[in-house]
């Protein structure tokens, strides 16, 4: 008898326990529910003189979401899958963004686009996926009379913080496949540019490259990250995570960049491809599958 009342003075001890300790997570709650709110909301950005944050429910969301100069927005979905922002019906109609940038020599770039995009603002992603359409994506391109740089996440001289965002199916089709143009996700800056931050996200079925970020930028981390490209392929020479400015690139596993043709440029796709860099940058460990040249320049692991 004495046994059996111990046990039940420890059951009743544990339960109580559990009782207190509510470490389950609070349940989502979204302000935002579907495509006409969050066309709503974008739109109520002119006015909006405070930071604001949308939480996106689950579902797809058929807008372009474009940040005006001088707005801070988050944006957080409910889910990393469940939040599909996927651009409007017709690519063509997308706002584009035209910049002046001191690189690459100077000058203006017309016809920058993305289904995300920011200019002159803060931006912070959370618990979403960005997704293009392989058949829509080349009306982008031919915006203003000129190939743009597409992609599914445009940042110009803005401030950018990304965890658990995926971007996918922002190729073009395979007739289309060979130009230069077409990257996932472009990050310039005009002046002196602001910092990009990315941690566990994911980019896979892009065109050209994955990821380009420009000198002008401040500060560039990619890290606990996937790039997966097309696999074997002769349509391009696709790289990974191409970086211009200091940058820490760790953790991340890149696949997939396998460029076949049988000509002079055969073998030549790159997984972190480093240009007229600065010195101090930190881009390593990574871990390359399918990658003809993992790092260039050249760097051991």
């Amino acid at each position: 008898m004495k046994k059996i009342l111990v046990a039940l003075l420890a059951a009743a001890m544990l339960f109580a326990f559990a009782a207190c300790d509510d470490s389950s997570p609070a349940p989502f709650e979204a302000n935002i529910k579907d495509a006409a709110q969050l066309s709503d909301a974008i739109k109520a950005l002119s006015t909006a003189t405070e930071p604001v944050e949308w939480r996106l429910a689950n579902g797809e969301y058929d807008v372009q979401i474009s940040i005006p100069a001088g707005k801070d927005v988050t944006i957080i979905g409910e889910s990393e899958d469940g939040v599909i922002i996927s651009g409007p019906e017709d690519y063509a109609a997308m706002e584009s963004i035209d910049i002046y940038s001191s690189d690459n020599g100077g000058g203006n770039f017309n016809g920058y686009v993305g289904i995300v995009q920011a200019k002159d603002a803060t931006l912070t992603l959370r618990n979403l996926t960005i997704k293009g359409d392989i058949d829509k994506n080349f009306s982008m391109t031919t915006q203003n009379g000129n190939y743009c740089r597409q992609g599914g996440l445009m940042v110009i001289n803005s401030e950018i913080d990304a965890e658990d965002v995926t971007i996918t199916d922002t190729r073009y089709s395979d007739s289309y496949m060979g130009v230069q143009n077409g990257i996932a996700v472009y990050i310039v800056g005009e002046d002196e540019g602001k910092s990009a931050s990315f941690n566990d996200c994911s980019i896979t079925n892009f065109n050209k490259g994955a990821v380009v970020v420009r000198s002008t930028v401040s500060e560039f981390t990619f890290t606990n990250g996937v790039v997966e490209g097309e696999g074997a392929t002769t349509l391009t020479a696709q790289n990974g995570i191409q970086y211009s400015c200091k940058s820490t690139i760790t953790g991340n596993r890149i696949s997939g960049l396998d460029y076949d043709a049988d000509n002079e440029w055969k073998d030549g796709a790159v997984g972190v491809y480093g240009v007229n860099a600065p010195s101090g940058c930190v881009v390593t460990p990574n871990t390359f599958s399918n990658v003809n040249v993992p790092y260039y320049p050249e760097i051991g692991e």
